[in-house]
């Protein structure tokens, strides 16, 4: 393709014109990518704050609509008998950092609702006893109570390896990163697909200092399109400027 202007021709080869067909929709679809995930982060931080500064009633039928990090308050029972153990799991508590343990998830039968629904506390991290087939005591009252916490997704390694390790004859169960589905296996269909971050001033508890995860920042994401925006305005820039050349004016000799 050659395109005169004015002293000047633009003459790209075809493999120039071609990587920069490709690559440059692609940095610029990553900067509005980037764009749009602070977006998403500002509006979740938002729903975020709104909903710990109001305490809504959850049910089986409602907490599907309801934001991450709600505080929630839900009337029931613990069902002491099919506790989890997440294994694996870092403190929560900055004096015990590096220190192996768990976080303790109890099922709570709420009350009211038909055909046993479940919605599971998480009540904290709790220590290894430093022998692996000797778990800790986790016993918990089941008289009836009201229970308060922040709605949360269940925890989610960076890379999972395996499966959880279901295993449905041996309470409590030791797992490692369960998902939603996996633990209706051993709940049923009616458990929520979310848990309670219990609060601090609830009894009953171990170890609490929950702290609200939306890893990378806005700021960070609009940081990242700007760079993907500014490597795009590079691409486009080098290739005007390689294939763009003077032609110098033919001399006539009378």
């Amino acid at each position: 393709m050659n395109l005169r202007i004015g002293r000047y021709v633009f003459s790209p080869s075809w493999v120039a014109s071609a990587t920069t067909v490709i690559l440059l929709p692609c940095l610029l679809g990553l900067g509005s990518w980037q764009l749009s995930r602070a977006q998403e982060k500002r509006l979740l931080m938002s729903q975020a704050e709104q909903g710990r500064q109001q305490l809504l009633e959850i049910t089986a039928n409602n907490e599907p609509q309801l934001s991450r990090y709600q505080h929630v308050q839900v009337l029931g029972r613990y069902d002491t008998t099919r506790q989890i153990l997440l294994d694996n799991m870092p403190s929560t508590d900055p004096t015990q950092s590096g220190r192996p343990g768990y976080r303790v998830l109890t099922p709570l039968i709420i009350d009211g609702q038909e055909n046993g629904a479940i919605v599971l506390v998480d009540r904290g991290w709790v220590g290894g006893i430093g022998n692996r087939q000797q778990l800790p005591i986790i016993d918990v009252d089941t008289q009836p109570r009201e229970v308060r916490g922040l709605l949360d997704d269940l925890p989610q390694p960076g890379v999972r390896a395996g499966e959880a390790g279901i295993n449905i004859d041996q309470w409590p169960q030791r797992l490692n990163y369960p998902k939603a589905d996996e633990l209706k296996l051993l709940y049923g269909e009616r458990l929520a697909s979310r848990i309670i971050l219990l609060d601090a001033d609830q009894p009953e508890g171990y170890a609490r200092f929950w702290s609200i995860n939306f890893g990378f920042t806005p700021e960070r994401h609009i940081g990242y399109a700007v760079q993907w925006f500014g490597l795009a305005l590079t691409l486009f820039t080098i290739y005007i400027v390689v294939n763009l050349k003077r032609v110098e004016p033919s001399r006539h000799i009378d």
